[in-house]
């Protein structure tokens, strides 16, 4: 029996400690912290009411968004206007391609007209250039027209040969060949090794 009185007696000194320890926990955290609880708590009470709201109104546009899907003659009516538009929205670019076929037919009428025109004045024994009219270059990017376009690298290549063949100096065939003329031997190694 003792030991019952023990342990009755045990309890409640245990649970005192631990009520104690949770006071001076759960205070010193109010102190710390309590403002930051407050607010924190009035934001998701905030929250939670908006989020009800949405939710609230979601649920009763559900039911009028499915009643007016279902009437069929809504539906049909639809469909006629969509197909509708796809069909006048193809017309008009059926008629965008005539047109776009038209002045390619106008362009390649004109560049034989011009090669008509240079053959009969080559004909005649006349300059065909004075009476053919240049045609029109369109350049599609920034830059100057003897230029050839950034990334057009057999443009850019033949370019880069002819400045190097401008900036060689012109080998006569004496200079060339010192077996020859032996006269000129520096001559040529200053040629080429300039």
């Amino acid at each position: 029996m003792e030991q019952d009185g023990d342990q009755l007696s045990a309890r409640p000194a245990l649970e005192s400690e631990g009520l104690r320890f949770l006071h001076v926990t759960v205070g010193s955290l109010l102190a710390a912290y309590g403002w930051y609880l407050v607010l924190g708590c009035i934001l998701l009470v905030a929250v939670f009411q908006k989020l009800s709201a949405r939710l609230r109104a979601s649920g009763q546009r559900q039911p009028a968004q499915a009643a007016a899907a279902v009437a069929p003659e809504d539906v049909v009516r639809r469909q006629e206007a969509l197909a509708a538009a796809r069909l006048k929205m193809q017309e008009e670019l059926n008629a965008q391609a005539e047109r776009h076929k038209e002045k390619l037919r106008q362009i390649e009428e004109e560049k034989r007209r011009r090669k008509i025109e240079m053959w009969d004045s080559m004909q005649e024994g006349k300059s065909y250039r004075g009476h053919a009219t240049k045609p029109q270059v369109t350049t599609l990017c920034p830059g100057k027209e003897g230029e050839p376009a950034p990334g057009d690298l057999d443009a850019e290549a033949h370019q880069l040969a002819d400045e190097a063949k401008k900036d060689l100096p012109r080998v006569t065939r004496h200079q060339a060949s010192p077996a020859l003329h032996p006269q000129t031997p520096s001559i040529a190694l200053r040629t080429f090794s300039q």
